[in-house]
C-alpha cells in the first residue's frame, strides 16, 4: 500500500463517525480455552490436556550450539525473572519458571541463558536496549536468539528489520516449530499484530508480566463504609455480577470523598479523597475499560485508528476528567503525595496493576478488587488493558537456517509449559490465594484477567512518532481543565492518518 492510495481513500474515512470498539479476550486466547479455576476443579488437568506439536525425539543434547539466548531489560525484577530465574527461592511464581525452564531443558536437550540491560522508558535505557538488540542484529553478530520487548518502546525495531516473521516460523519442514494457534499464544495479539500477513512479536502465557500489570479497580472496604454508611461495600460486587458497574457510578462515589484534614479550603497532602494519581495516571486504560480501541482493523485486514471515530468519546472523554482532573470533586492528583495514598488508608479508588497487591497486601488496608467499569450499563463487557512496559516475545532477524529449529522449539515448550505450570501457580495461588481479601475478589480476579483488551495501536506507538504518540495519549489531557477534545480531533486527524499511512508502509517494505 502506498502513501498515495490513502490519501485518496482519506477523506472517505474521515466521514466515517461509527467505529464501535469490540473486546477482545486475551485470556480466552483459543476460544474454547478452559476457564482459569481453581486447581481442585480440574483446571490444571484440562490444560495438561493440551498437547504441543513439537516431536517428542526432538533433542539437541549433542550440539554444541545448544545454547537459546534471550535478551530481556533488568530494571525491574518482574523482566529479569520472566524468561529466567536462576535457583529456588520458595516463591511460587519464581519456582513455577525455574520448573518451567528445567522441564523445557531436559527435553530438548537445550541450556536457556538470558542477557539483561536497562530498558526503562523513564529514561533513556530503552533507547540504549534498542541500540543493543539492533546492532546485534542487523551486523549479524547473534548475540541473542531472541528478545522480551518493551511492547511500547521495542515494537518499532520490527520496521528496521530486527524481529523475524513469526507466521514464517511455524513450518517444521524448515526447522520452525513455532505453533501460534496455542492456546498459550495470545489468539488476540496473533491477530492484531499481523500486519500484511507478517508477525514480528506476539504476546502470551510465556510473559507473566502481561497478567501481572493488568489494570484493575482497588478500593479500601473501611473507607466506603465510613463515606456510604447506607450502603455495603458488598454492593459493589453485586454491581460488577449484574453488569451495573459503570463509570458514572465510579465517578460518583469518588466525587462524594473529601476529608479537609488540615481545614486550609483545599485538596492537598494529608486529606482523604476519593481518588489520587499522582505523577503516573494511568488514562490510556480507560479508552478500552469505556468500550473504544485505539485501533481496529478493517475489511483489508489493517490497523485503522479507532476510537477519535467513536460518537460517544467526547462524553467518554469527560467521564475521565472527572477522574484525572485535579479540579474535580473528590481528585488529588499531579504530583508525589508523602501522606494521602492508598497504602496510607485515606484513598477510596486506585487504578493500578494486579500485581500491585503484593505491596497492598502488606499494609492494614481492608482492600477489594473491582474491573475497570465499563462507559454505560449497554456496553456488553467490562474491558482493560496491561500497563504499556510488559513484554512481548519477538525473535530475531539473523538466526540462522542451522538455529531455527532449537530456537522455535524452545520458545514453542516454554509458552506451552508458561501456559501448563506457570499461569495456573500465578493465578490461582498468588493473585486469587494470596492477594484475594476476600472470597468475591478471587472472583473479580476472574473477570479481569478475561477483560483484557490488546490492539495494535496498544503496543505499537508510544514511541513511534511524535504524531501517533498524540494520538495514543489524547486521553492525557482529561487532566487540563476545559480542554476541548473535539476540536484536538478536528485538528490533528488528517496528520494521524497520514503518520499511519507511512508507518503502514514501512511494514509493507519490510524485505
Amino acid at each position: 500500500m502506498k502513501i498515495y492510495k490513502l490519501i485518496a481513500v482519506l477523506l472517505i474515512v474521515l466521514t466515517v463517525l461509527s467505529l464501535v470498539a469490540c473486546g477482545k479476550d486475551p485470556v480466552d486466547t483459543s476460544g474454547n480455552k478452559p476457564a482459569v479455576t481453581d486447581p481442585d476443579e480440574g483446571e490444571e488437568e484440562g490444560r495438561d490436556a493440551v498437547k504441543d506439536t513439537v516431536p517428542a525425539d526432538l533433542n539437541f543434547a549433542n550440539r554444541n550450539d545448544n545454547t537459546v539466548t534471550f535478551f530481556v531489560r533488568n530494571n525491574d525484577p518482574i523482566f529479569t525473572t520472566e524468561i529466567c530465574v536462576e535457583k529456588l527461592t520458595n516463591d511460587v511464581l519464581f519456582d513455577a519458571i525455574y520448573y518451567r525452564n528445567i522441564d523445557v531443558e531436559e527435553r530438548l536437550g537445550v541450556k536457556i541463558v538470558q542477557i539483561a540491560q536497562p530498558g526503562s522508558e523513564l529514561d533513556t535505557g530503552w533507547q540504549t536496549w534498542n541500540q543493543t538488540l539492533a546492532t546485534s542484529v542487523l551486523t549479524n553478530t547473534h548475540d541473542y536468539d531472541a528478545a522480551a520487548i518493551h511492547t511500547y518502546c521495542g515494537s518499532v525495531l520490527a520496521l528496521q528489520n530486527v524481529f523475524a516473521d513469526l507466521h514464517t516460523l511455524q513450518d517444521a519442514e524448515n526447522g520452525g516449530y513455532l505453533n501460534l494457534s496455542k492456546p498459550w499464544w495470545n489468539q488476540s495479539s496473533v491477530d492484531e499484530l499481523t500486519v500484511f500477513g507478517s508477525l514480528y512479536f506476539v504476546c502470551g502465557d510465556m510473559m507473566i508480566t502481561e497478567t501481572a500489570r493488568a489494570y484493575a479497580v482497588f478500593f479500601n472496604k473501611d473507607l466506603f463504609a465510613e463515606k456510604f454508611p447506607e450502603e455495603n461495600y458488598a454492593d459493589l460486587y453485586q454491581m460488577v455480577r449484574d453488569g451495573t458497574w459503570t463509570a458514572d457510578k465510579f465517578v460518583n462515589y469518588l466525587s462524594q470523598v473529601w476529608d479537609d484534614v488540615n481545614a486550609n479550603g483545599v485538596k492537598d497532602d494529608g486529606d482523604t479523597v476519593g481518588y489520587l494519581y499522582g505523577t503516573s495516571p494511568t488514562i490510556n486504560t480507560w479508552v478500552y475499560a469505556l468500550g473504544m480501541d485505539i485501533t481496529e482493523k478493517n475489511q483489508y485486514g489493517e490497523p485503522t485508528l479507532s476510537y477519535i471515530y467513536d460518537p460517544d468519546i467526547v462524553k467518554a472523554f469527560e467521564l475521565v476528567q472527572k477522574v484525572y482532573n485535579p479540579e474535580a470533586d473528590g481528585v488529588l492528583g499531579g504530583q508525589r503525595f508523602a501522606s494521602t495514598g492508598f497504602d496510607k488508608g485515606n484513598q477510596l479508588f486506585s487504578i493500578n496493576y494486579l500485581e500491585s497487591g503484593e505491596t497492598m497486601r502488606s499494609t492494614s488496608v481492608n482492600y477489594g478488587v473491582l474491573p475497570m467499569p465499563k462507559f454505560n450499563e449497554e456496553q456488553d463487557d467490562y474491558r482493560t488493558n496491561f500497563v504499556g512496559h510488559v513484554s512481548a516475545l519477538a525473535l530475531c532477524s539473523d538466526i540462522t537456517a542451522e538455529r531455527r529449529a532449537i530456537v522455535t522449539s524452545t520458545c514453542e515448550l516454554m509458552a506451552a509449559e508458561s501456559y501448563k505450570q506457570v499461569i495456573p501457580a500465578y493465578y490461582n495461588k498468588v493473585l486469587k490465594g494470596i492477594y484475594s481479601k476476600d472470597m468475591p475478589d478471587a472472583e473479580m480476579y476472574d473477570i479481569i484477567v478475561e477483560s483484557v483488551v490488546i490492539d495494535f495501536g496498544s503496543c505499537l506507538f508510544k514511541q513511534s512518532g511524535t504524531s501517533l504518540k498524540s494520538y495514543v495519549e489524547l486521553f492525557n489531557n482529561a487532566k487540563k481543565p476545559n480542554y476541548d477534545i473535539a476540536q484536538t480531533i478536528s485538528g490533528y486527524t488528517i496528520a494521524w492518518e497520514l503518520a499511519l499511512a507511512t508507518m503502514l508502509e514501512g511494514f509493507e517494505n519490510i524485505q
